[in-house]
């Protein structure tokens, strides 16, 4: 019996001791990693979708300038050949340049033998195509931020989940550490999948505008690309 009383005792005493340290870890708080760990699958996804976001946005920021993507003054001189039907020359004025002006120009000169009505034909579509593709990383900022709130919810539901199953199988007494794993998983997703989608709705307009200004100043271009080559042609 004696034996029975003093194991009794030492387990009360190593479950004391357990409390302490959890109650001491709990108020030192977790590090950003533990933080993000107890996140589960759904945070490494969101953490996978903040990084693409990031890069999408920098990448963007770089890309979409209006001086490169639609020089004005290189677009002029080579247009200048092409009204005076030195085809070679324009290609050679316009061929080291990267833009969404030398695509167009390059697609006329390729049917330029084919006259004036295939030419416009072929730079018509080929101004369309360049425009979609700047529109389309609009809808990948967009989808991403549609995608990762609902992700962020569904960590939630999951981590609720988990948070009550731990209390199901719980005897006796239910112990707040029982909860606070799935309650962690629940609030942390959420967090990061607003966070993603805030951060989308920020960036969406700022690439939007730019967006929309090289579509004016392409369609500017497009309409005097097409009418040096109507004088090229003619």
């Amino acid at each position: 019996m004696k034996i029975l009383s003093y194991l009794t005792l030492f387990g009360i005493f190593l479950e004391k001791n357990a409390w302490a340290a959890e109650a001491q870890s709990s108020h030192s708080g977790m590090t950003l990693w533990q933080t993000l760990q107890s996140g589960g699958v759904v945070m490494v996804i969101l953490g996978i979708l903040s990084l693409i976001i990031l890069s999408l946005m920098i990448f963007l920021l770089l890309y979409l300038d209006p001086l490169k993507l639609v020089p004005s003054e290189l677009t002029h001189k080579c247009l200048q050949y092409v009204t005076q039907k030195k085809y070679d020359l324009a290609r050679k004025a316009i061929s080291g340049n990267e833009s969404l002006v030398k695509n167009i120009i390059l697609a006329g000169l390729d049917r330029v033998n084919l006259g004036e009505e295939a030419v416009h034909e072929t730079v018509e579509l080929t101004a369309r195509k360049e425009v979609t593709t700047l529109w389309s990383f609009l809808n990948y900022i967009s989808d991403i931020g549609q995608v990762a709130p609902m992700l962020g919810l569904l960590g939630n539901v999951l981590g609720m989940i988990r948070a009550f199953n731990n209390v199901a199988f719980e005897t006796g007494v239910v112990k707040p550490i029982a909860l606070a794993g799935g309650v962690a998983e629940a609030m942390i997703t959420t967090a990061g999948g607003l966070s993603i989608g805030i951060l989308a709705m920020i960036i969406y307009p700022i690439i939007r505008a730019r967006v929309q200004n090289i579509t004016n100043l392409l369609e500017t271009e497009t309409s005097v690309i097409l009418k040096a080559f109507s004088h090229g042609t003619a």
